[in-house]
């Protein structure tokens, strides 16, 4: 039963779709209510989905297919070079198409330091794997403290939600032996600092 909660909780929050979450979060609070019109935040939404989630995803099923890549969570560390090449290119265009549009500086800068983040990750794999999903829960954690931080809100029921989610998430990937707690909280910290860290640039 443990066992099937936990892939449960590996599948919800995969790298591909915790981006979504956060946008989807981030569009729905009162300030970016303000700041932007219907039209905007649905640009927002569009761009990370398609970016973030659609095209990765669809060129890991491609990499599958090809025998490049073993499955949607590659394991093997070895495996992880194109992906993550891929799904940086990917981001780098999402950072350039949020750019184009005109979307606010803070969205755009959350956006270049997970791309950061998908480098450092990158880099890191080289030698060490790091975990992927724990990277995606830290982004998320990075991105609702940094909204908030920015725009003095303290959502605190919704802070205890996303560390409560990063909890398990990072049990998760411990019960299905796909992680050392080391390279959880190491996937966790590039994760958050990527999406918090640029907010102070303001």
């Amino acid at each position: 039963m443990k066992h099937k909660i936990a892939q449960l909780f590996s599948f919800v929050f995969m790298p591909y779709v915790t981006p979504i979450y956060a946008v989807l979060m981030l569009v729905n609070m009162w300030y970016t209510r303000l700041l932007f019109d219907d039209y905007q935040r649905l640009m927002i939404v569009f761009s990370i989905t398609l970016f973030t989630a659609i095209i990765p995803a669809l060129t890991t099923t491609i990499l599958i297919y090809t025998g490049m890549v073993s499955d949607f969570y590659i394991i093997n560390r070895k495996e992880r070079t194109w992906p993550y090449i891929i799904t940086f290119l990917s981001y780098l265009a999402c950072v350039s198409f949020l750019v184009w549009i005109g979307i606010g500086k803070w969205v755009v800068l959350l956006a270049l330091g997970t791309t950061f983040g998908v480098v450092i990750i990158s880099l890191v794999n080289l030698a060490w794997k790091i975990s992927a999903h724990m990277s995606g829960m830290g982004g998320l954690c990075g991105a609702i403290f940094a909204a908030s931080f920015l725009f003095h809100t303290n959502p605190s029921w919704l802070f205890i939600t996303i560390i409560l989610l990063s909890g398990l998430v990072a049990w998760s990937r411990l019960e299905l032996k796909a992680h050392t707690p080391g390279q959880l909280i190491a996937g966790f910290l590039v994760g958050f600092l990527g999406t918090f860290l640029p907010i102070l640039l303001l």
